[in-house]
């Protein structure tokens, strides 16, 4: 998928220890150009790639951010079928965990701190490296999101 429209959106991720990996979409029904097609039949599409339902183009297109930004934090972009890449929601609960008696982010949170929805994935061929992640804030009808590897051995 690529980002089509006349506005510039940009957003940049920058870690010293992490692989990352950053992925923004403007949804279908918010596109301005010509020739976007059916809005219904691009999220069922997108959709069937990632085996999930069709239901809100926002979720969709949510889901489809979270999963590139997990593929290009991985490395190997969509050589990977988007289907192997699960998903675990983090509970507000382990962000307090990721602070320190100081109240900073440790290493693992990436820094990550504007409160968006956070969520943990796995690449289904390599158990050794989870992805934390977060949803970004961004203008309305645009979802983006960025992910980053964390070696577990």
């Amino acid at each position: 998928m690529s980002l089509s429209t006349s506005e510039d959106i940009i957003v940049v991720a920058v870690s010293d220890d992490a692989r990352l990996g950053v992925d923004v979409e403007v949804l279908f029904s918010a596109r301005r150009l010509s020739g976007s097609g059916d809005v219904a039949q691009r999220v069922r599409d997108v959709a069937d790639v990632l085996g999930v339902d069709a239901g809100d183009e926002r979720d969709v297109l949510q889901r489809w951010v979270r999963v590139e930004a997990v593929l290009k934090a991985d490395g190997r972009g969509l050589r990977v079928d988007p289907r192997d890449v699960r998903f675990v929601e983090e509970d507000a609960d382990d962000h307090d965990n990721d602070r320190d008696e100081n109240h900073n982010h440790n290493d693992d949170s990436a820094g990550l701190t504007t409160g968006a929805p956070r969520w943990r994935a796995a690449v289904r061929d390599d158990a050794d490296v989870v992805y934390r992640g977060m949803d970004l804030a961004l203008a309305s009808g645009v979802v983006g999101a960025v992910a980053h590897a964390a070696d577990l051995g």
